[in-house]
């Protein structure tokens, strides 16, 4: 999605904040004060999106 539009944040609202709000999780989706933030760290691998910290840790 990212790519699509060329606007990395864009694509990454469309599938959190989106996705959230579809499921009816009002706590989480966005990093915004009193939400629930679970955060993610990735970087591209030959144009593949690679998770690379997940909870503080690295898994990749």
């Amino acid at each position: 999605l990212a790519r699509q539009s060329d606007d990395l944040p864009a694509g990454i609202a469309t599938v959190t904040r989106n996705a959230a709000r579809a499921a009816g999780l009002t706590d989480r989706g966005a990093l915004e004060p009193g939400l629930r933030a679970d955060i993610i760290r990735f970087r591209e691998v030959n144009g593949t999106p690679v998770v690379t910290w997940v909870k503080g840790k690295r898994v990749a």
